[in-house]
């Protein structure tokens, strides 16, 4: 992406995804080898003679394939590109992520760390309110439903993505109650669905771990933060 704004990153990124995928009806039904994949990138890429900007945002769910970030940060080095350069971003909420990278990756990236501050009630009500006016028809809220759904999601963690789940849980609840409007009691009982259903989600870790040995369980620890 030219960095004086010449070339959108949307643009690019319509380009990569035209550029790389082959043409329609040509596509083997194995799909392509990860080494054709990175030939047409590098393509692309290196017709744009100038910086390219990546950004990855939950760049933490490549899990232990961190072969994309590895390929990313050597592509000058190893003369993939040669008439443009590579700047990664890195977007995470696991602020552990950075340290479980494979070694390689870690020494190849140079990287630097910006943290951001948790979202506070005020700012997760201004984001519950820009999406509820697309959501919910107009007067579907009771008047505290974001205030109150914005507080609980600032008590425990600021994750925006937390408050949207929390919001939109509470809107299905009612929905099935077949209530006209969305209510603090709904938030309530959404809250609580939420934490259940993350309760299960981590004893269904833990009897994954279990199920794998030592050497095994090393390799999924293989796994970057930047952001919010």
């Amino acid at each position: 992406m030219n960095c004086n704004g010449l070339t959108s990153s949307y643009q690019v990124a319509i380009k990569l995804t035209n550029d790389i995928a082959p043409p329609q009806g040509q596509l083997p039904a194995t799909g392509l080898p990860p080494s054709e994949v990175y030939n047409r990138m590098w393509d692309v890429l290196d017709g744009y003679e100038d910086t390219v900007i990546i950004v990855l945002d939950e760049v933490d769910s490549i899990g232990s394939k961190d072969e994309l970030l590895y390929k990313l940060s050597r592509a000058e080095k190893e003369r993939d590109l040669t008439d443009t350069e590579i700047s990664v971003i890195g977007i995470s909420n696991n602020l552990s992520f950075r340290d479980k990278l494979d070694p390689r990756v870690q020494s190849s990236l140079c990287e630097r760390e910006l943290q951001f501050s948790t979202y506070d009630a005020g700012e997760l009500q201004a984001i519950l309110r820009d999406r509820a006016d697309t959501a919910f028809k107009p007067n579907a809220l009771d008047d505290g439903v974001i205030p109150y759904c914005a507080a609980l999601v600032a008590s425990e963690s600021g994750d925006a993505r937390k408050a949207l789940d929390l919001l939109y849980e509470a809107g299905q609840i009612a929905r099935a109650n077949d209530a006209d409007v969305v209510t603090e009691a709904h938030v309530r009982d959404g809250w609580d669905e939420l934490r259940r259903e993350r309760i299960v989600e981590g004893l269904a870790e833990c009897n994954q771990h279990e199920d794998t040995g030592p050497e095994e369980r090393h390799t999924h620890t293989h796994r970057l933060p930047v952001g919010r």
